[in-house]
Order: structure tokens, then C-alpha cells, then sequence
């Protein structure tokens, strides 16, 4: 310190000025020589370039001190308090940076000019180590005083804290709608707050006891394996169990969480009621999907992109795929591809205002069936946007068939009452023919005859002719030996093709018994018959005809062959197909079998002849009137 005090030599104006030279040409170099060995060891809360600035403004001051005639040491203690109070340096950093400063001041200068120049660089250093220890003092007094002061604060600080947080948790256990446990993993309950449901056990009766105390050991070992698992990851376990309180049985979910080491927090909440409405909705939708899975409709639900978020089992069964194949799959499969476009058209006009449509669309099966289905399909909206569609398709392919079906028939009909409407004008105009051919032709004759030629024997023959001609047109019309029964009919209708069609040859090979049926049925068997032999005689160009079979009280067979020209027929027994070729005389017979519920066969190939087989049974013709009763 006296050294400090004493005065600094003086220095030849010439040397001064030569060593000024040099120095200041190299005070960048020093300051930043200087800055490095200061930053090595420093800390300051200045940036790197501000630091820099400073250690320049530094070292000018000190290349001043040196050159000055007179420099005070106060100058230079005053350059060692500024270092102090800008910088926290270690004591002996700051050696290492003196000894640096010292070096870098003389390392350009000449031995000479250095030997001159040490004495004053000497105190200066000194003078600057001397101000940096009395302001580092100052600075640490004060700084020792403002520690003490901010510990004291924030003790302060923290013990208000933890009074708050204790106020805090406990407000928070007051309020948790859960009883709250701390367990170590021996078992030992070391803390218990009860939660709102008095249902549970007391805090007195709980704390300090060990759990089996209150669980019974399978709930306790899975309470401790979930305490152990939640310390050993860290996360949380969540277990539900059952526990009986007196007369009542409670359940319980237990969250369990890590606390201390060997031990865990458990908040226990009593979930009876959830429970209880959990186990009766499961039973409301176990019911609703019985009943949905009962149906024999098809009920699905899809997304807007057509993505299926529900099937029943009706839509399985159909489709031939399980509900996990179906879900997540298009519905757009379930209709026909042609008819896609009337799906989506119909939707697209679906609003909150009116949300459902109804179309009928064909629909392929696995097996490739076509299917026809009548969808409903209601949009689901959420704040005025469809979100999802409800489809109910319901099967209406035999509806479908009947309406074909129908439309067939009515075809037929007219095609038949056509076909009528033609053979009463013929049959009238042949019993015109006759009459006026026969009848009147015969009077006529009579009535122009010489009266020479009118005599009782003429008139008796003429008037059993006419009797007769009278009596065939009249066997035409409904032949009398009906009256006797169906074999007699067809008896003597074959005595009658033998005579009119001579080189016709007419066997009759019936059986029968003396049976008799209802008057139709016998006109239409007997017509059967008939028209199949007329078919045989005027288009086959037959020259022989076998009538077989069996009439007896419990059926009537019969088959009727010929040997003419045949011919070919699809589908003999469609009717429709039959019309469609004209064949009217095979479709009447078809037709008349069809009214009395008679099996009317037709086998036929061109240059083989034609077999017709007609069987008919008291019990068809029953059931099919009861068929009829009952539609």
C-alpha cells in the first residue's frame, strides 16, 4: 500500500514519447490479450462486444497512467475498483491477468525502454490490485448482506407457500368426491381422509391398521400388486372391486399412484351407482339388439361415404358375411350396381324437413340371386348436416314375383278370353252352318218337292234326319252321355271318331269303375280328352289314337296317344310360352286342367307322335278351393 502511495518516476521526454508511439499502436492487441485472460475466469452480465469495449477503454487508461509525467496511484486503484465492480473475478485470476496486462505492455519495447518503463508499471499494477481487493471487499459485504436478506425472503416466502399449499390440499381432500389412502406396501394404512359417502369405514376406525383388516386377502393381493406395479412404472393403476359393508355391497374404482418410496396414494371412489345404471343399460341394449337381431328386416346404419357403422343379423345372414366383415365396409354392395343411382338420387333430396325415402332396388346375393328389397332410409342431422342414415330393407321379391306373375296372367287372360271370344263366333258360325245346311236346306226340300213326292213315308224320313242332324249339333255343344257319367262320354266320342274319321283308327284301353264326379270336372276332362284327339286328327294327321288309363273313385288317368307328325315345344307346361306360339288348343287344355287343379302333361317330338296325360284327384280339387278360400 505504501508503495502504492509513493509518487511514480519521471521519464525523458524523448523516451516517453518513443514508448507512446509504441504502445499505442499496440493497445488493441493488449486490451484484447488482456480480455482473454480476464474471460477465462469472469462473469459478467455484459455481452461479449460491450466487454471488449471495455477492456479497450482499460487499457488507455493504464497506457496513460504510464505515460503520464505525474500519475496519482489513486488513478490507478480507481481503474482496479472499475474492474471489480463490472466483473466477479477470482483474486488470483486477477494475478494472471496483471501479469498478462504487464507482459503485453513491454513486449514490443526495447530492453532499454522496458527497464525504464518497469518501475512505473510496477506500482500502477499494484495501485489497480490494490483498488480491485477494496472494492471486492465493499462488494462482498454488500453482496453478503443481500444474500442474507434474499434467503431470509425466501424463506419467508416458502414457509407462507407451504402454509398455502397445505390449506390448498387440504381444501382440495375436503373436496374430492373420494376417500383418500396412504399405503405403504407392507399393508399398513399411514393415512386416511375420508370422502362424502359416509357408507365407507370412519377415519378412526381405518388409520393405523392394516389393510386385511378391512379387505378380505384376494382383494388386498390385487390392491398390493397394483401398488407395486403403479411404484415400479410410475403410472397409474385403476382397479374396480366389490366390498361388503354390512348388510349392503358397495364397488368400488381405486386410482393408485407412486407417493413416497414404499409407498402409494389411493383415491377409492364409491361407483355403486354407475355400476347399477352400467349393468342396466347393457340389459336395455341386450334387449333392444334382441329385438333388433330378431327382426327379420334388414336394419344397418352408414356413413355419408356409405361406410357401415351398423348390420343386424338379418343383414349377415342375407349378405352370408359376419357383422366384423361387414363393419367399416361400403353399403352401397347391398344394392344391385344398376340401381345405385336411384339409392343416391333418392337421398340427395332427404332435408331435416322431410328425412326419409322410401325405393325399391334389386339386390344380388352371394350365390348371385337376385333379390328385390324395399328400403326405408332416414338421415340422421346434427345442426342442420347429416351425419349418418338409418336403412330398413325389407324383402318383397315374392310380392314382386306375384305382381310379375299377375301382369302374366292378365296377359294370358286376355290372350284366353281372345282365344274364347274366337271359338264361340266359330262354334256359332258351324252351328249356323249346320243348321242352314242341314235343317233348313232339308225343310227347303221338302217345300219345293212335286207334291207327288210328299208323302208321309218322305216326311217321316226327312224328319228323322233332321232329328238326328239336330242331335249331333246338340252332342256338340254338351254331349248327352255325360249324363251317364265321364267313361261313357269318352266311349262314345271314340265311337264317333271311328265313324266320321274312317281311316282314323280310335282304341279305347279305360278301366273304370261306376264312379261319378262333379259335373265341370267331368265337362273339362271329357273336353281334355276331346281336344287332344281333335289336335291329333286335324294337325298330327294321325292314323291312330290309344286312349289308356284308369277312372275310379280316387283318381282319373288317363293318356292319350297318337302317332302323327309330333312336333317341338319349350317349356310345355308354361302356359304363357304355349300362348306365345299360338298353340291355343294345347294352352285350353292347360287352362282346364288349371281350373279343376288337374296335371295335364304334354310329350311331344316331331315324327314320334304326341302323348297328353291328364291325372286329376278329388283331394288337388279340394285344395285347391281351399287355396282359393283362404286368398
Amino acid at each position: 500500500m505504501e508503495t502504492c502511495e509513493a509518487q511514480t518516476p519521471d521519464m525523458e521526454p524523448v523516451d516517453r514519447v518513443a514508448i507512446s508511439n509504441v504502445l499505442t499502436r499496440q493497445s488493441e492487441a493488449i486490451a484484447e490479450a488482456w480480455y482473454q485472460a480476464v474471460a477465462a475466469s469472469e462473469f459478467s452480465h455484459l455481452p461479449p462486444k460491450k466487454l471488449k469495449l471495455t477492456f479497450i477503454e482499460l487499457t488507455d487508461k493504464v497506457i496513460q497512467l504510464l505515460l503520464a509525467e505525474s500519475a496519482e496511484p489513486e488513478q490507478a486503484r480507481a481503474i482496479g475498483k472499475e474492474i471489480a465492480n463490472r466483473y466477479h473475478l477470482h483474486p488470483v485470476a486477477l494475478g494472471a491477468t496483471i501479469e498478462t496486462l504487464s507482459n503485453c505492455m513491454t513486449e514490443h519495447l526495447t530492453a532499454e525502454q522496458a527497464r525504464e518503463l518497469q518501475p512505473r508499471l510496477f506500482q500502477i499494477m499494484s495501485a489497480i490490485a490494490v483498488g480491485f481487493h477494496e472494492a471486492s471487499q465493499s462488494i462482498v459485504l454488500e453482496e453478503q448482506d443481500n444474500i442474507r436478506r434474499a434467503l431470509f425472503s425466501a424463506w419467508e416466502q416458502s414457509e407462507q407457500a407451504r402454509r398455502n399449499l397445505v390449506k390448498q390440499s387440504q381444501s382440495i381432500l375436503r373436496a374430492l368426491p373420494d376417500s383418500l389412502i396412504i399405503l405403504t406396501l407392507d399393508g399398513m394404512i399411514e393415512y386416511y381422509q375420508p370422502g362424502p359417502d359416509r357408507n365407507l369405514p370412519a377415519t378412526s376406525a381405518v388409520e393405523g391398521r392394516h389393510i386385511l383388516d378391512i379387505l378380505p386377502p384376494e382383494i388386498y393381493n390385487a390392491v398390493l400388486i397394483s401398488a407395486k406395479k403403479a411404484i415400479e412404472t410410475s403410472d397409474i393403476q385403476v382397479l374396480e372391486f366389490p366390498l361388503v359393508i354390512g348388510a349392503g355391497t358397495f364397488f368400488l374404482e381405486n386410482r393408485i399412484v407412486p407417493h413416497e418410496p414404499g409407498k402409494v396414494v389411493i383415491l377409492s371412489r364409491n361407483i355403486t351407482e354407475e355400476k347399477s345404471f352400467e349393468e342396466a343399460l347393457r340389459a336395455s341394449e341386450a334387449r333392444f339388439r334382441s329385438v333388433v337381431e330378431d327382426q327379420t328386416e334388414l336394419i344397418n346404419r352408414w356413413l355419408p361415404d356409405s361406410t357401415l357403422t351398423f348390420v343386424n343379423g338379418a343383414c349377415c345372414r342375407f349378405s352370408g358375411r359376419t357383422e366384423k366383415e361387414l363393419l367399416g365396409t361400403s353399403f352401397l354392395p347391398f344394392v344391385h350396381p344398376d340401381d345405385h343411382p336411384i339409392v343416391l338420387t333418392s337421398i340427395a333430396k332427404l332435408t331435416p324437413q322431410e328425412p326419409i325415402a322410401e325405393h325399391v332396388v334389386r339386390v344380388q346375393r352371394p350365390d348371385g340371386e337376385i333379390r328385390w328389397l324395399a328400403w326405408t332410409t332416414r338421415a340422421i342431422f346434427d345442426q342442420g348436416k347429416i351425419i349418418e342414415y338409418q336403412s330398413v330393407g325389407r324383402d318383397v321379391t315374392p310380392l314382386r314375383r306375384t305382381r310379375i306373375a299377375l301382369t302374366q296372367k292378365n296377359a294370358e287372360l286376355q290372350s284366353l278370353t281372345k282365344q274364347l271370344i274366337t271359338a264361340q263366333e266359330n262354334e256359332r258360325q258351324r252351328i249356323a252352318q249346320e243348321l242352314h245346311d242341314v235343317v233348313l236346306n232339308g225343310l227347303g226340300a221338302l217345300a219345293v218337292s212335286p207334291p207327288e213326292m210328299v208323302t208321309p213315308q218322305a216326311v217321316q224320313a226327312s224328319y228323322q234326319t233332321l232329328i238326328e242332324q239336330v242331335r249331333q249339333t246338340i252332342d256338340g255343344l254338351r254331349p248327352a252321355m255325360l249324363n251317364f257319367g265321364l267313361y261313357s262320354a269318352i266311349e262314345e266320342y271314340v265311337d264317333h271318331i271311328s265313324e266320321r274319321f274312317k281311316p282314323c283308327q280310335a282304341i279305347l284301353k279305360l278301366s273304370q269303375t261306376p264312379v261319378r264326379f262333379d259335373p265341370d270336372v267331368e265337362l273339362h276332362l271329357f273336353r281334355i280328352v276331346q281336344q287332344a284327339c281333335e289336335n291329333a286328327l286335324k294337325h298330327a294327321h294321325a292314323s291312330r289314337i290309344v286312349i289308356n288309363g284308369l277312372i275310379d273313385e280316387s283318381q282319373v288317368h288317363i293318356a292319350i296317344e297318337d302317332n302323327g307328325v309330333g312336333f317341338a315345344l319349350e317349356n310345355p307346361s308354361d302356359l304363357s310360352n304355349i300362348l306365345a306360339q299360338k298353340r291355343y288348343g294345347l294352352s285350353g287344355m292347360l287352362e282346364r286342367g288349371a281350373l279343376i287343379a288337374a296335371t295335364v302333361e304334354i310329350h311331344s317330338k316331331p315324327g314320334e307322335g304326341t302323348t297328353i296325360k291328364l291325372h286329376w284327384t278329388p283331394q288337388n280339387q279340394q285344395l285347391n278351393l281351399n287355396k282359393e278360400i283362404t286368398a
